[in-house]
């Protein structure tokens, strides 16, 4: 089976916990990646994006992403939105449903996004976390430290690969000279070849 490039564009701005700021960034972040990767001159990904959907519906489409993916698949999970540690230092991925009292089963944690990962076909995986704390992500793993971005270097080899807005301790600050927040202006440049210029 010929290889695929599937990408899974998952934004939330949008929360019923009230402790959860809406945040202006992921919206925009998510449709001008989506239309990079979606570009056959530039990425030519297979492009899903979900926007404001609580946990269970995005679950259940990484489970599905993970769960679809070929071997020679090169998958590609970006995620822009607030990122929350419980009282142990886990991350989790906030949805419009989460409940920072109840994370554990109103979010995505890290470890299962790790684990649908480990369990994917795919030897080639790529995740972006834009959001806070997402070098904590994932826990156990040690961290290597690049000034560059070599996701062009990653869709050519094997592995996984992943790129994230902050440490495990720190808040994932939006650049104050664009609408985008951390990681987004990286990966345009990451996956857009010389002469066009980033979104």
């Amino acid at each position: 089976m010929a290889s695929r490039r599937r990408a899974l564009v998952v934004a939330t701005y949008e929360y019923a916990d009230g402790g959860l700021r809406r945040l202006a960034a992921p919206q925009h972040d998510a449709e001008s990646f989506a239309e990079v990767l979606k570009d056959e001159a530039i990425a030519g990904f297979d492009v899903t994006m979900l926007v404001n959907q609580p946990h269970y519906v995005v679950g259940e489409a990484i489970a599905d992403f993970y769960g679809a993916a070929g071997r020679e698949d090169l998958t590609l999970l970006y995620f822009t939105g607030h990122g929350v540690k419980d009282d142990e230092g886990r991350l989790y991925l906030a949805m419009t449903n989460t409940r920072r009292e109840a994370l554990m089963f109103t979010a995505i944690s890290g470890a299962q996004l790790n684990d649908a990962m480990d369990a994917s076909r795919s030897r080639r995986k790529v995740l972006i976390l834009d959001c806070c704390y997402s070098g904590a992500f994932p826990a156990g793993r040690t961290a290597k430290a690049d000034e560059g971005v070599q996701t062009l270097e990653r869709f050519q080899g094997k592995g996984r690969a992943v790129l994230t807005a902050s440490d495990a301790v720190s808040t994932a600050r939006p650049l104050p000279w664009k609408r985008s927040s951390v990681c987004t202006p990286s990966s345009d440049f990451a996956v857009r070849p010389a002469g066009k210029a980033p979104l």
